[in-house]
């Protein structure tokens, strides 16, 4: 009997031991960064013209800094979205889903019907961008990853437009 004490301790521990395995298993990480947009451009924040569906996704199931400041980039990256980078799609402004007139623009920034066209062809970038981070969610969601996977979104700097890119204001280091 005492030889097969051990024998049955670990009979019985053996789930215990399967079960806190499977409890312990690494998370996936995922960090999409992209490239040149700003809190501007997310409706999460509410000041986006166009809404941000897997952006705000993942505020609200984790963590929305609402004054995150970033003062250096990344010097290299695995992978990371292009978008909302220059250049931007000429006509953009006519696939974001709301009129010239409903593009919010900063109020330190001219108010002219060049600016809301340009705001505009960013945001069908910022969509752009949002639909990819929707699609990489759908992915894991689909491979059963996503409960057990840290999604971090960022961007490397500010959006492409006056006091941002390069300086000291809000716009660029507030993403």
């Amino acid at each position: 009997m005492k030889h097969a004490l051990p024998l049955l301790t670990a009979l019985l521990l053996a789930p215990l031991a399967t079960l806190q395995a499977a409890e312990t298993r690494r998370p996936n990480i995922l960090i999409v960064i992209n490239d040149a947009q700003s809190w501007l451009e997310c409706s999460a924040y509410g000041n986006s013209s166009v809404q941000t569906p897997a952006f705000d996704r993942v505020a609200k199931a984790g963590v929305l800094f609402t004054h995150g400041y970033c003062s250096a980039q990344a010097v290299h990256l695995l992978a990371g979205l292009f978008e909302p980078h220059h250049p931007h799609a000429s006509d953009g402004h006519l696939k974001v889903g709301v009129g010239l007139d409903a593009v919010k623009i900063p109020g330190f920034m001219p108010d002219t019907p060049g600016v809301r066209r340009a705001r505009g062809d960013c945001l069908c970038e910022v969509q752009h961008a949002d639909r990819t981070l929707g699609a990489l969610l759908k992915l894991l969601e689909d491979r059963g990853e996503l409960a057990n996977t840290l999604v971090i979104v960022t961007a490397d700097n500010g959006s492409p437009i006056p006091r941002a890119k390069a300086n000291v204001y809000d716009p660029e280091y507030r993403n």
